[in-house]
Parts: C-alpha cells; sequence; structure tokens
C-alpha cells in the first residue's frame, strides 16, 4: 500500500510540475506572413535558377556524349573499309541525363514555392508601398502619357 500511494503521490507531482497550460497565439501578425512570403520566394528562386543550371549542363553533357558517339560510329564505319583505322568503343554516360532530370524535378518542385509565396503575401491584411501610374496631360494642344509615383495603401477586409 506504501508503493502505490508513493507512485500515486509521484505520479501527481510530477503531473502538475509539467502540465501546463498551452496557449495558442491563433492571430499572427502581417510581418510575419510577409517574411514567410520573402523567404518561400527565395527558395523559388534559387530552386528555379539551380534547377535551370543543372538542366543546361545535363542536356550539355548528353549532347557531348551523343556526338562522341556518332563520331566513333562514323569513324567504325570508315574503318571495315580502311585497315589503318582501329575501331574504338564508346558509351554513353548516364550522368548527362540525370542531371537533366534532376534539374527540371527541381524547377518544377519550385513552382509550389512560388504559389505558397504569393498566397502569404495576399494575407498581409495591410500593405503599403509604391506603385508606378500612368497619368495623361495636354501640353501644347496635344496629349502626352507620362507615369509617375504613387504610394499605394492597400487594406482588405
Amino acid at each position: 500500500m506504501k508503493k502505490i500511494s508513493l507512485f500515486l503521490l509521484l505520479l501527481a507531482t510530477t503531473t502538475f510540475s509539467f502540465a501546463r497550460e498551452v496557449v495558442k497565439n491563433t492571430q499572427v501578425m502581417a510581418p510575419d506572413y510577409l517574411i514567410k512570403s520573402q523567404h518561400q520566394k527565395k527558395a523559388a528562386l534559387v530552386l528555379l535558377s539551380g534547377g535551370g543550371l543543372l538542366a543546361i549542363a545535363g542536356f550539355y553533357l548528353f549532347v557531348k556524349d551523343v556526338t562522341q558517339e556518332t563520331a566513333v560510329m562514323f569513324n567504325n564505319v570508315v574503318g571495315v573499309f580502311d585497315p589503318n583505322v582501329t575501331q574504338v568503343e564508346h558509351k554513353i554516360s548516364a550522368v548527362g541525363p540525370v542531371l537533366f532530370f534532376t534539374g527540371l524535378a527541381s524547377m518544377l518542385g519550385s513552382i509550389p514555392l512560388f504559389v505558397a509565396s504569393r498566397h502569404n503575401k495576399k494575407r498581409i491584411p495591410i500593405s503599403a508601398g509604391l506603385k508606378i501610374e500612368n497619368g495623361s496631360m495636354i501640353r501644347w494642344a496635344t496629349i502626352s502619357k507620362f507615369q509617375y509615383p504613387a504610394v499605394a495603401i492597400r487594406i482588405s477586409l
């Protein structure tokens, strides 16, 4: 009985000492959305540019291997008729296509980040910034169009 009561006392003290009320902050502030949007956009741009570079490098390596294979095949065809030409084997490497499709997957993976960035940017309740507006003015009997900077304040209702 002593062991059970001691165990229950120990269990009660650990429960009360470690159990705490968790207060959730359901209201996220606008700068948080803005920072999150900027980070997502930066990550999407890194994925897009890195994937583009990988795809270009993979395509280059694949084309290089194919042209070398074509030259070897031509050399082997000529070697059939000319005994002085040695037969050479060349195998196409898998590095080029792997790099190409990895870059392509990276570029496709950047699309959801761009969409999420735009979505988080729209969730900001109030935003302010500069916007270029178009205007027209009559000068010396002609209508001239010009652009001017304007302060834009957006309040979502």
